[in-house]
């Protein structure tokens, strides 16, 4: 195949791609939706039997708690993190476009932070 024909074929196979990725998307958001009022139904049956968990012969719901954790003052978060020494309450990742400026200002990485890079190839549509 020369490369018109490659590149062709590409777009044609990427826009299938995505046609299928939204209709996966749109059938998904059903099921997730469905399943969302089986559980709350689920959860007002468990709360007016005042139970922790049902048990039928077709399976068992129960209660749990989910946490979600979110820094709503990032400043006030930090301060008392090093007041404390409370480095337990942090995650820790490089920050991918800090890293790039300070390679291209610096000519090296901070320690302890490595670079990995793959070339790909990208297809663009013809306008």
């Amino acid at each position: 195949m020369n490369t018109h024909d490659l590149i062709d074929r590409y777009i044609a196979i990427r826009d299938k791609k995505e046609e299928i990725a939204a209709e996966q998307k749109a059938v998904m958001a059903r099921i997730n939706n469905a399943l969302s009022k089986i559980e709350k139904l689920l959860m007002e049956q468990l709360e007016s039997a005042g139970s922790e968990s049902i048990k039928t012969s077709a399976g068992t719901c129960y209660r749990s708690i989910r946490t979600s954790v979110k820094v709503e003052d990032r400043d006030k978060f930090l301060g008392y993190v090093r007041e404390n020494e409370a480095w337990g309450l942090l995650e820790s990742r490089a920050a991918k476009k800090d890293v790039e400026t300070f390679l291209e200002e610096h000519q090296d990485l901070p320690p302890g932070v490595s670079v990995h890079r793959d070339a790909v190839v990208n297809v663009r549509r013809s306008n």
